[in-house]
């Protein structure tokens, strides 16, 4: 890049980072200039919306900066990248190395440098409604900027550990280890429906459960929407629908003075289309 392809100065970036930018390019020229001779130049690359060649006093890039950050472009631009800041939202699908990133530029291109106005900022934007507590204290209480960072980040990780709408799960009997298990094969008596059984195997799709909203009514699927899209936290005491993945059906019980198991006489766990939700 040169001069000539070098973009104006319009208000749309943070003039620290055009006027870094242009000193790169400069440094790449083959004719050495002065400082005074490059702020010229600098000069006729700025939007004449900004800059009239009315103010012959700026000879230097501190007072060229100090001219750009007068200007109210430069307020919109803090403005703006307040608003963005605020509006960022962290989901399971979001790479957190990305996050952080957009997030410390936006910080310095709002010029929020001081730390507790850092930290008021990050605890905003955070899904703090699955960490009230903990991990919102220990970003408050941080010494410095980048223990900040770490905070946040081990906050980032716990979150996407979050069981969530859309996520497969498998369900572990606490006392023999074994998983809660399907097949196509139907029950001889009883509700005449699919097994749910208890195997002892390495997971696959007959041990995978997929959580989904609550079904309102039988023979409807689950509708995602409001608090309960695809990614969104299940929050305790929801109401949910587990659909087994080698199946597509969905897990439920019947009332126990109807129906039984046949070998052990417990509550007999069926599948059905579209039918049942565990209640927390």
């Amino acid at each position: 890049m040169n001069f000539l392809s070098f973009p104006e100065y319009n208000g749309s970036c943070h003039p620290e980072d055009w006027l870094r930018n242009f000193k790169f390019i400069a440094t790449f020229q083959e004719k050495m200039v002065t400082e005074t001779e490059l702020v010229r130049l600098a000069l006729l690359k700025i939007s004449r919306s900004i800059y009239r060649d009315n103010n012959n006093s700026i000879t230097n890039f501190s007072q060229l900066l100090e001219f750009l950050k007068a200007d109210p472009s430069f307020t919109i631009f803090k403005i703006n990248s307040e608003q963005k800041l605020l509006s960022l939202r962290f989901t399971y699908l979001t790479d957190i190395k990305d996050f952080i990133i957009e997030l410390r530029q936006l910080l310095s291109d709002a010029e929020i440098f001081e730390l507790k106005l850092q930290k008021q900022s990050i605890i905003k934007i955070l899904p703090s409604k699955l960490f009230p507590d903990t991990f919102s204290l220990k970003i408050a209480e941080s010494q410095n900027i980048h223990e900040v960072f770490i905070n946040l980040q081990n906050f980032l990780f716990q979150y996407k550990r979050i069981i969530k709408y859309g996520s497969v799960i498998t369900l572990c009997h606490v006392d023999t280890g074994k998983l809660l298990s399907s097949s196509l094969n139907r029950y001889t008596g009883g509700s005449q429906q699919y097994w749910v059984f208890a195997v002892d195997r390495r997971p696959t799709d007959y041990e995978s459960w997929t959580i989904m909203p609550e079904v309102s009514k039988s023979g409807i699927p689950p509708v995602y929407g409001g608090n309960k899209e695809i990614g969104s936290p299940v929050y305790y005491g929801d109401r949910i629908t587990l659909r087994n993945n080698g199946t597509g059906q969905k897990l439920h019980s019947h009332d126990p003075m109807r129906f039984k198991s046949p070998i052990t006489s417990q509550v007999e766990g069926i599948k059905t289309p579209f039918f049942m939700t565990l209640n927390n």
